[in-house]
């Protein structure tokens, strides 16, 4: 669920103190550029390395591009409403047009990574309780992911009648007053389906893990499979929980905000209040590339020859750069004489 651009209702229309600005620009700053460079190199090395492309990792992409795009579209307007004291900056068509989509490609994005956690939390499952069959075929993976893009931007498309301008003096913000109804209908397909369903997903994950055994000795080749299940199944909930948790504690303030539970704080207190579990659940777009190193070697092994290769071009580029010397008369200090090996590399002594 999107609220970063309905602040003039989530966190009050007082103007920020210059230095909260500054600590909160800084914030997002950072946060867009890591975001932007950690999911580039997740998509990046699972386009490179034949090894991540599995059914999992189509999905692990998926998230990483809607997370580009989340980025690329929430982040930059999020500084500006900082900077801005929250005032929509354009007007007339010109403005009514980014007031509308901004949210709905920022909704469409993080519904796209909540239920590609869904489907991986479906992969592994088929994956671990039937090993031999495995998860989603290619085929079917072909179909589930414009699937998702699809049905969010279905479900999330109201927000392009319901986000308006409104005017007030000297002030132009972009809101939006949807009906209680489609409110509701929005946290429940962001949160209220998808929640109970990854829980259950893994439950069942973590049950066949720990009670499954097969009869007779077990091969190499089936501890080998069993290793690979457990460590894709860490890596799933390493993804899937911090999502959830951030997205859970959005969902409960924005609701005692809206039943009046935070009447008691002062207005700065419930702006920074709220301005701290927004960005937490905005830092959900940026953690999955720690997420990846922490848990999966072939990662790593790819971000070491990434760094390498940086560093290389690097050396090359400072070795390749002419390296002029000049000798100075203390006499004549102003005048500069070049020194011969200088005159060599200019070709001037010929």
């Amino acid at each position: 669920m999107n609220v970063s651009l309905n602040e003039s209702s989530l966190y009050g229309r007082g103007e920020i103190r210059v230095s909260h600005k500054v600590v909160k620009t800084l914030a997002y700053s950072f946060l867009f550029v890591l975001s932007i460079l950690g999911n580039s190199f997740i998509v990046w090395a699972i386009s490179k390395d034949s090894r991540l492309r599995t059914n999992t990792n189509f999905l692990v992409t998926n998230i990483a591009i809607s997370d580009i795009l989340f980025a690329l579209v929430n982040f930059p307007q999020s500084i500006v409403a900082i900077i801005f004291d929250r005032r929509w900056m354009l007007d007339g068509i010109g403005g009514l047009i980014p007031c509308k989509l901004i949210p709905f490609i920022s909704d469409v994005s993080s519904a796209v990574s909540l239920y590609s956690c869904v489907f991986i939390a479906i992969d592994r499952y088929y994956a671990v309780a039937y090993p031999l069959r495995g998860g989603f075929s290619r085929s079917r993976m072909k179909y589930i992911v414009p699937g998702i893009w699809i049905a969010s931007s279905v479900v999330i498309s109201p927000y392009l009648y319901y986000f308006k301008l409104i005017h007030g003096i000297s002030v132009v913000r972009c809101i939006w007053e949807p009906p209680y109804t489609y409110l509701m209908s929005v946290i429940g397909y962001s949160f209220g389906i998808t929640a109970p369903v990854i829980t259950i997903m893994y439950v069942m994950i973590v049950y066949k893990l720990w009670t499954h055994t097969i009869p007779g000795e077990r091969t190499e080749s089936f501890k080998r499979r069993e290793k690979q299940n457990r460590n894709v199944f860490k890596l799933s909930v390493a993804i899937v929980m911090p999502l959830y948790m951030t997205e859970l504690a959005l969902v409960i303030a924005v609701f005692l905000k809206m039943f009046g539970n935070l009447a008691s704080l002062s207005s700065g207190d419930v702006e920074d209040l709220m301005f701290a579990v927004v960005y937490l659940k905005h830092t959900s777009v940026a953690y999955n590339f720690f997420v990846y190193l922490r848990f999966n070697e072939v990662y790593r092994e790819n971000f070491r020859k990434l760094m390498s290769r940086c560093f290389c071009s690097c050396f090359h580029f400072k070795a390749a750069l002419p390296r002029t010397h000049y000798s100075f008369d203390m006499n004549s200090f102003d005048h500069p004489t070049p020194s011969v090996q200088t005159l060599n590399f200019l070709d001037l002594s010929h």
